[in-house]
């Protein structure tokens, strides 16, 4: 460990891989260091447990990269985790990651990922509902089943897994959900009216929980991605 100082004010620095510019005289503000060294300890997920729901691929594949690279244990819970293709990409970089089909729209198969996980690793830090579906389709056009399908996966699934994992956090007093919905559940558009509804809830969902859950230290956001270029 190294202290420097300056007109900014000193900077501890543990290993930052910015110190070898030190030693050839590069000048370098140190409240960048400590700002660096700030988000590098804000990031550090050793230790901590995390679900990422719809992990093996696309948004949901990128979030449990991320989280498996900042040092979580990444517990992939899709329906088709069989496969194995995710968590395999992930273990192939070196990362702590594993698999529990889940099939997020019903309460027996998310009981048995948040059981699962809780026999494995004890608790659960980080939840991330990230496991949707979306259907193009005049409205009109839309049957019952049509309905029920989308907002069982993209609503009633986050549901479902932030009460099972809430409960857990509660009891932990700490833990963090991340539900991922939609630009569109503030603009809607055309040809995607279950889907906008669905993602509406999901933000309203979030709000509810979040309020709900604050003073027993587990907080709740979404993000609202944007369009994105995925396998959805």
């Amino acid at each position: 460990m190294e202290q420097y100082s300056g007109q900014a004010g000193p900077a501890i620095m543990h290993h930052s891989p910015l110190a070898p510019g030190l030693a050839r005289g590069m000048h370098i503000n140190t409240t960048q260091f400590a700002q660096e060294e700030l988000q590098m300890n804000m990031f550090d997920l050793t230790g901590k447990t995390a679900i990422v729901t719809g992990g093996n691929r696309g948004i949901g594949f990128a979030i449990a990269q991320g989280l498996a690279g900042n040092g979580a244990k990444v517990v992939i819970a899709d329906l088709n985790a069989s496969d194995g293709t995710g968590v395999q990409r992930l273990l192939d970089q070196g990362f702590h990651a594993e698999a529990v089909t889940t099939d997020v729209s019903l309460g027996s198969s998310v009981a048995h990922l948040v059981e699962t996980t809780i026999e494995r690793h004890g608790r659960i830090d980080i939840l991330v509902n990230c496991a949707g579906l979306i259907l193009r389709s005049p409205s009109e056009d839309l049957t019952e089943e049509d309905w029920d399908r989308i907002m069982n996966v993209n609503l009633r699934g986050v549901f479902l897994c932030c009460r099972d994992v809430g409960r857990c956090m509660i009891k932990q007093r700490k833990g963090k959900i991340i539900n991922i919905s939609s630009n569109v559940s503030q603009v809607v558009q055309p040809l995607r009216s279950v889907y906008c509804v669905s993602k509406a809830g999901v933000s309203h969902l979030t709000r509810a929980l979040g309020m709900e859950w604050a003073p027993y230290g587990v907080n709740v956001n979404a993000i609202g991605p944007g369009p994105t270029i995925t396998e959805l």
